[in-house]
Order: C-alpha cells, then structure tokens, then sequence
C-alpha cells in the first residue's frame, strides 16, 4: 500500500508540473516529497522499516487527496475569473522607486544581524560543555532559542529584500548571492540544516521564476549544496565517523518519521490541541503555549513528519481537510502572485518551504511566517505600489501556477 500510495503522489507531481510549466508549484513540490518520502520507506520496509499501520495509511491518504482536492479548486476557481491559463509576466522591467536604497537597507540589515549572530554564537560556544564547539553551538541555543534576540527577525526582512531585488533585477546576481551566504552564516551560529537548506532552496524557486525554466546546471547545484551542507554538519557537528553514516542518517530524515508517525498514532489519542495546529498563535484561541500536549515514542527519532499535529489535533481522517483548505490557499496565493505582485512571488518563495519540509516536520505554525508578511508590507511601503509589466509571455494551459 506505501508503493501505491507513493505512485499516486508521484503521478500528481509529474501531471502538477507539466500543467503548470513550472517545478515550484506547490502541487508538485507537496506530492514530490511526499511521494520520495514514501517511495524510500516502501523500499526498506522489513528490512529497516516497519510496515505502517492501517491507521497512518489512513493519514497519509486523506493528506494526500485533501491537497490535490484543494489544488484543483483552486484551479477552478482560476479557470472561473477567465484566467484562462497562466501569464508570466516579466520580472525585468521598469525598477521600482527607491531601489537603490532599498539595496543598502538589505545589506545594513544582514550584517547586522550577521554581527549579531556572530556575538551570541561566540558566547553559546564558549557555554557549552559537550567538548564539540560544534555541537555545543546547537545544544545551547535549543536550551534558549530566544538568546538570539531580533537577530533572526532583522535577518527575515533582509532575505525578503535580498530576493525582492533580484527577482526585479537590480543588482540580481550580487543580491541573491548575499541572500544565500547571510542565511547559511547565521544558521552556522545555530548549527540550524534547516535554515541553510532554506537558503539554497528558495534560491533554486526565485531563480527558475527569473528565468522561467530549471536548467540541468542549477539543478545539480542544488542538489549538491544541500548534500553538501547535510553531510557538512552531520560529520562535523553529530560527530559521524564517515560519510556513509551521514547519508544513511540523511535518508532516515526521509523516511523513519513515518515509522515515528506510526508508533504515536498506535499509542496516542488525538487531544483537539490548538497549539498543535497554530504554535504560538493558538493563544489567540485561548490555548496555553506553555502546556501544549508533549508525545514521544520509543524510537529514538524525534521527528514524526507533518502528520503528527494534524492527528493529535483531529485523528488520521483530519489530515484530509487540512490539506485540502492548505494547498487551496496557496494555490490561489501563486495564482495570485503570478499575476500581480513580486511582493507575493518573494512571500509565497519563503512560505512554500513548509511544504518541502513536510517530509521532516509540520512548519505551517511557524512566527517566522508573521515575520515575513510583515518584511513584504514594509518593502510595499518603500518601493510604493510595484505591479508587474504587463508583458507577459505563456507558460502554460492550466490556471494554477506562475
């Protein structure tokens, strides 16, 4: 049933692509990983993995047409407002007002923060006791995530601007570059894979909108950054004793979460838990951040793939609706950002990540996502109300993608 599971979702990424004419839609990034995520299980199940239960099929069916069910509404709705069919318009064109200042706010703002980072890391290190500089470094800032300050909040508005500016082509190549090393020196500080795998990872989908295409190049560039800085920090920080055991513990980040899942949905009811759903925002709700629900198996894995919030608040049939109303919003926001506004293009780059990282953990609850909607109204105050020219060339024959 996983083999199955895993054709289906590769299936709805390869037909997502070839619709929407591009590989950062957000169908086929969700169904892409989804589908490799389930395709490596299947592949080592009784071997290393244990089969899965009829009850995390079950989750992990509904998510997956919950999300193609949203998409094709989205589609729809599309198609409605005779969007016959998707129009890029160009990214090169007249500069916005201010472009020039904007620049050096970017840039002030990263080393800033870069500076910023570069202190607390200094001092975390020295805290540490493991005897790994490296390791210590990440022990001490999960132990206080908050000792960072506005560093990280100062770093989001830079990366928005950094990549706002490329996509608009004032100093493209010099700003997309600054994006990506400030991001990867900073998460350096906090040993943090996810957030250097960010970087490159949203470098890759605002390149492919510049250009409207992939090319082979940029797409094996990519693929080995995010190797490379995997295995960087899992020899260097986790201690591994080859290269081996990090790729070993690289395809276990894919697939074991399942296994994870798997073990909490047997031993765990849901709770109806907001905070599993909405983190620090479930307060609004009148849920208590500091007394949300804490599970934990007998595996030693620590990470259950997005599934887990999704079941501890509603059970294996909940993923279903979530992931219809999740793919239906960001597919009218890449509708929407298509036609519109590269302040939404930068905004749905960052916010597309969540879906990437399904395979690993339920991100769709993060502040930063507060923090980079706020980055997109302070550079729409700056730059003043930037549409995109009206050239426009085709891209594609189905409504849902830019």
């Amino acid at each position: 049933m996983t083999a199955i599971l895993s054709l289906f979702a590769f299936i709805s990424a390869i037909v997502s692509w070839k619709l929407n004419d591009r590989v950062f839609n957000p169908g086929t990034i969700f169904f892409g990983i989804q589908g490799f995520q389930l395709a490596v299980y299947s592949a080592f199940t009784g071997t290393v993995y244990q089969p899965l239960s009829d009850r995390s099929l079950v989750a992990i069916a509904t998510g997956l047409i919950g999300f193609l069910g949203g998409y094709a509404m989205a589609a729809t709705m599309a198609i409605a407002t005779k969007r016959n069919g998707f129009h890029h318009h160009a990214v090169i064109g007249s500069k916005p007002a201010h472009a020039k200042q904007l620049l050096y706010i970017g840039l002030a703002c990263a080393a800033i923060s870069a500076a910023w980072h570069t202190t607390v890391g200094l001092q975390n290190m020295s805290d540490g006791q493991s005897g790994n500089l490296l390791l210590d470094l990440r022990l001490v800032y999960l132990d206080n995530p908050g000792g960072f300050g506005l560093a990280p909040h100062i770093l989001i508005f830079a990366q928005f601007v950094l990549l706002f500016l490329y996509l608009i082509g004032y100093s493209a190549s010099q700003a997309i570059r600054w994006m990506v090393a400030v991001t990867i020196y900073c998460a350096f500080w906090k040993m943090e894979r996810s957030a250097m795998i960010m970087a490159v990872y949203v470098a890759a989908v605002a390149i492919e909108e510049r250009n409207r295409r992939l090319s082979a190049k940029v797409i094996a560039y990519t693929l080995g950054a995010v190797l490379a800085l995997f295995l960087v920090i899992s020899l260097l920080r986790d201690s591994y004793e080859s290269p081996v055991d990090a790729l070993t513990l690289m395809l276990d980040y894919f697939a074991r979460n399942l296994q994870t899942f798997d073990l909490l949905i047997v031993g765990t009811a849901p709770t109806g838990d907001w905070t599993q759903l909405f983190g620090k925002y479930a307060e609004i709700f009148g849920a208590s951040v500091d007394n949300q629900v804490s599970v934990g198996t007998d595996d030693f894995f620590n990470t259950y793939g997005y599934l887990k919030n999704l079941y501890l608040f509603g059970g294996e049939w909940f993923p279903g609706l979530y992931c219809f109303g999740l793919s239906l919003v960001f597919g009218i926001l890449y509708n929407w950002a298509a036609q519109r506004s590269h302040h939404a293009k930068v905004l749905y780059f960052f916010l597309s990540f969540s879906l990437f990282m399904t395979f690993f953990d339920f991100t769709f609850s993060w502040t930063n996502w507060g923090y980079y909607f706020i980055s997109a109204l302070l550079v729409l105050l700056i730059t003043g109300k930037y549409r995109l020219s009206r050239r426009s060339t085709r891209a594609s024959t189905v409504a849902v993608v830019s």
